[in-house]
C-alpha cells in the first residue's frame, strides 16, 4: 500500500492503524477525522510530508515517530488547535511548538514568541543539528528532543526556566549546550547520555538538578557551577553527575559551593579529587540571640565571609533585660561578655548573644529538719540576699547552707553577695550532738569521755583500782540519786553530760578485845571476784586464849570441849565490811557476851545509817570494844561522846573508866554529803 484516504467517517485514527507501512509515501486525512492516536503512523518510512484538515482537534505526540523521510507538516489554515509554521507544528497561539517533522534536515530556530516546547516535541528526530532557542521559551517539555540522534548544539535562550526529565536524554552527537542565566531547574535525565558533551556551565539560578542528570556523559572533562550550591541535599539528585570523564573537573566560582558539593553532595559525582573553586577560603558565620525578646545583635543570619576578615559585634539589651556574654556553636558556656566583640572569621562557627532577665530567682531549699528564711525571692543581677535556717525540733541544730552545690558554708545567718545567676541556698541540719564527760574519785578508771547524738546513749563501765570495790556512779552532779548498777548506760541524751565513778576501799572490820590482836591476810579484795577470801587469825597474849569469834553480829563460842581455830577464812563477798573480832579472855572457860549497854551505866547508841555494838567478857572486862558498821549508801564518821571526837576507826578498844556513865554515839552520813573531811580511817587494807 503506497496510499490511503482516510474517510471522514473515521473520526479517530486507531493506534498504530498504519504501523510500520513502509512503503505508504502518500497520505489523505479527510476533514471530519479529530484525532490522531498513538503511533498511528509510527515507522512509515516512505511519508515526506502529512497535511492536517482543519477537524483535527488532537495529534498524539509519537504519532509519527521513526518516520524518517517526514520533512513537513501542512495545517489547514482554518484549524482552530494548531497551525503549521515552515513545515513545523505549533499551537493556534503559537505559544507552544507541537512537533518538528521527524525527518527535517539541519538547523532550527524556533519561533519567537513560543513559550513551550512541547513534550516530546523533537523526539527521534533523524537530521536535526542545531537548535536555537528563543529567549521567550520558559520550559522545555519531558522527552522534547529525547534520542535526536543528530543534533550537535543546542543554544538555549534566557528565558527558560525549566528543563524537564529527559529533555536532551540520549542525544550521542550533543557536543554544545549554552543554557540560559534564568535556568532554575534541570530535571531527571535532562542529559543522561549525551556521549560527546565536553563541557558544560550551570547557571548560577539553578536551585535544583534531578538524579542522573549527566550521567553518562562518559567523556564531559569541565562542569563549571556558578555560584549556585547550597546544603540543601535534595539540590543534585543522585548520580546527577556519576560516569563522567575520568578527568573530569568540577570547578565552582566561589568556595561556598565548593564547600557545600564536597560536604553534602560528593555521592553524586564521579570524583571529588578534581573540585576547583575561585577566590579566598571562606566560612559561614551564623548570629544569633537566646531570646529575641531579650535583645539584639547588628548581625543576623548566616553568611559567607572570607578567611582572615574582621567583624565586630554589638549587642544591645532591651528595657529589662541585660547582656551576659557570647557563647559559641550553641554552647552553654560564656566564651567573652566583651561588647562591643571583634572577631576575626578562621573557621565555621555560631556566635549567639546571651541576654538573661535583671531580676534573678532565689531558690530556698533544706534536708527536711528545718526551715529557711531569704529576705528576698528574687534580686537584681548583682545583688544580694540573706538566709536564715532554723532546726524543726530541739533534736537539730544548724549545720551548714550550699549555694548551688558548692563548698559547705557553717555561718548562720548568711549573706550572698554579687549574685549574677539563679540562686539556689539549701540549709542542711543535723542531730545535737552532746559530749558525755567521765571521770572518777581516783580509785579506779571509767570508760573514756565522748560525744553522741540527741537522744542516744552512752554506756560506761567502772574499774576499780586494787585494793578497791566499785561504789557507784553519780549522773550531773545529782548526788541525791547515786547509780550502783555498772555497767550502766545513759539513755535519752539531751544535754552535755558528767558521769563520776566512785570506788571504796576493800576492807574487813576487825578489831580485837583486850588479851589480843587480830592479823588479816587476802588476796586483791578489792577485785569482787567471789571466789578470793580473806584470812583472819587469832592472836592471844600471854595468858589469855580464844574464846570467841564476833563475825557480823554473831558471837561463835566453844561448844563444849571443842576448841575454837585461832585462824578462820571468809570469801570475800562474807568479809566484804563485815565485823570479824575475836574475843580474849585469861580463862578459856569465859564466854563472851555481846552488849549495847555496859553495866547499865555505859550505852552504845548509833545515827541513822548505821549500827553500833560492844563487845565484851561478862561485863567483868577492863576494856571495851567498840563495833560501828554503815548501812548501803552511808559511810561511819567517827565515834563522840557529846561533840567530843573519840576515835574514827570501826573498832575502837576504850577503857571502861574513859566511858563510864556515858552515852557514845556512832556518827554515820550518806555518801553524796559534801561532808568530806571524814574517812575510814579505821579500814584495814587487805593487801
Amino acid at each position: 500500500m503506497t496510499s490511503i484516504t482516510i474517510p471522514s467517517s473515521l473520526k479517530s485514527i486507531p493506534t498504530y492503524l498504519f504501523g510500520n507501512c513502509e512503503n505508504l509515501s502518500s497520505v489523505t486525512i479527510s476533514n471530519g477525522v479529530t484525532s490522531i492516536g498513538s503511533y498511528a503512523f509510527y515507522g512509515c518510512t516512505s511519508i515526506t510530508s502529512i497535511t492536517i484538515p482543519s477537524s483535527i482537534t488532537s495529534i498524539a505526540y509519537d504519532a509519527f515517530n521513526n518516520c524518517p523521510k517526514l520533512n513537513s507538516f501542512s495545517v489547514n489554515s482554518s484549524n482552530q488547535t494548531y497551525k503549521s509554521v515552515n513545515g513545523v507544528i505549533y499551537s493556534k497561539d503559537g505559544s507552544i511548538i507541537v512537533m518538528y517533522p521527524r525527518g527535517k534536515s539541519g538547523s532550527y530556530t524556533i519561533v519567537s514568541g513560543t513559550t513551550t516546547i512541547g513534550e516530546s516535541a523533537f523526539e527521534y528526530t533523524e537530521n536535526l543539528t542545531s537548535v536555537t532557542i528563543p529567549s521567550s521559551v520558559t520550559s522545555i517539555g519531558t522527552y522534547a528532543f529525547y534520542s535526536s540522534l543528530k543534533l550537535e548544539s543546542v543554544i538555549i535562550g534566557s528565558g527558560v526556566r525549566t528543563i524537564d526529565d529527559r529533555a536532551f536524554y540520549y542525544c550521542p552527537l550533543l557536543e554544545s549546550v549554552t543554557m540560559g542565566s534564568n535556568v532554575t531547574s534541570i530535571g531527571n535525565s535532562a542529559f543522561e547520555d549525551c556521549t560527546s558533551l565536553t563541557s558544560v556551565t550551570i547557571p548560577s539560578r539553578v536551585t535544583s538538578i534531578g538524579s542522573s542528570a549527566f550521567r553518562y556523559c562518559d567523556i564531559l572533562t569541565y562542569v563549571d557551577f556558578e555560584n549556585n550550591i547550597t546544603s540543601d541535599s535534595n539540590m543534585i539528585g543522585s548520580n546527577a553527575f556519576r560516569n563522567n570523564g575520568s578527568n573530569v573537573e568540577y570547578h565552582f566560582k566561589d568556595y561556598k559551593s565548593y564547600y557545600y558539593a564536597l560536604n553534602y553532595h560528593s555521592s553524586k559525582f564521579t570524583s571529588t579529587n578534581n573540585f576547583t573553586y575561585d577566590g579566598p577560603i571562606q566560612y559561614i558565620i551564623t548570629f544569633a540571640v537566646n531570646n529575641p525578646t531579650y535583645g539584639s545583635i547588628n548581625y543576623s543570619g548566616s553568611n559567607w565571609y572570607n578567611s582572615g576578615v574582621s567583624l565586630t559585634l554589638q549587642a544591645t539589651a532591651y528595657p529589662d533585660y541585660r547582656f551576659v556574654g557570647w557563647s559559641t556553636n550553641g554552647g552553654y558556656s560564656i566564651t567573652s561578655t566583651s561588647n562591643p566583640y571583634t572577631i576575626t572569621v578562621s573557621r565555621q562557627i555560631t556566635y549567639t548573644a546571651v541576654f538573661d532577665e535583671n531580676s534573678l530567682n532565689i531558690i530556698t531549699n533544706t534536708d527536711g529538719h528545718g526551715t529557711i528564711s531569704a529576705t528576698a525571692s528574687t534580686v537584681q543581677y548583682g545583688g544580694s540576699v540573706t538566709v536564715t535556717a532554723a532546726p524543726s525540733s530541739s533534736s537539730y541544730e544548724f549545720n551548714y547552707f550550699t549555694v548551688n552545690g558548692g563548698s559547705p558554708i557553717y555561718e548562720n545567718p548568711y549573706t550572698v553577695t554579687n549574685i549574677t545567676q539563679d540562686t539556689t541556698i539549701t540549709a542542711y541540719f543535723k542531730l545535737k550532738t552532746y559530749s558525755v564527760t567521765t571521770s572518777t574519785d581516783g580509785n579506779g578508771s571509767i570508760t573514756a569521755s565522748a560525744t553522741v547524738t540527741h537522744g542516744g546513749s552512752f554506756q560506761v563501765t567502772a574499774t576499780p583500782n586494787a585494793s578497791y570495790l566499785f561504789d557507784y556512779f553519780i549522773l550531773n552532779n545529782d548526788t541525791s540519786n547515786p547509780i550502783t548498777t555498772n555497767p550502766y548506760t545513759i539513755t535519752n541524751i539531751t544535754q552535755n553530760t558528767t558521769i563520776v565513778a566512785y570506788f571504796k576501799r576493800a576492807y574487813a572490820h576487825t578489831s580485837a578485845t583486850s588479851g589480843g590482836e587480830v592479823r588479816v591476810s587476802g588476796n586483791n579484795l578489792g577485785a569482787e571476784h567471789t571466789s578470793e577470801s580473806v584470812t583472819y587469825t587469832a592472836i592471844p597474849y600471854t595468858n589469855y586464849y580464844l574464846i570467841g569469834w564476833f563475825i557480823d553480829g554473831v558471837l561463835y563460842t566453844q561448844n563444849g570441849n571443842t576448841v575454837l581455830d585461832k585462824t578462820i577464812t571468809l570469801t570475800q563477798a562474807q568479809a566484804q565490811g563485815a565485823w570479824v573480832v575475836p574475843v580474849f579472855s585469861t580463862n578459856p572457860s569465859d564466854t563472851p557476851t555481846l552488849n549495847t549497854t555496859l553495866e547499865n551505866t555505859t550505852a552504845v547508841n548509833s545515827t541513822i545509817g548505821g549500827e553500833a555494838r560492844m563487845v565484851g567478857i561478862d561485863n567483868t572486862d577492863t576494856q571495851a570494844t567498840l563495833i560501828a558498821k554503815a548501812s548501803e549508801n552511808y559511810r561511819f564518821i567517827g565515834w563522840y561522846d557529846g561533840e567530843t571526837l573519840l576515835g574514827t576507826d570501826l573498832s575502837i578498844r576504850l577503857n571502861l573508866s574513859t566511858i563510864q556513865n556515858k552515852i557514845i554515839i556512832a556518827r554515820f552520813e550518806p555518801i553524796n554529803s559534801n561532808n568530806n573531811d571524814q574517812t575510814d580511817s579505821g579500814n584495814i587494807d587487805i593487801l
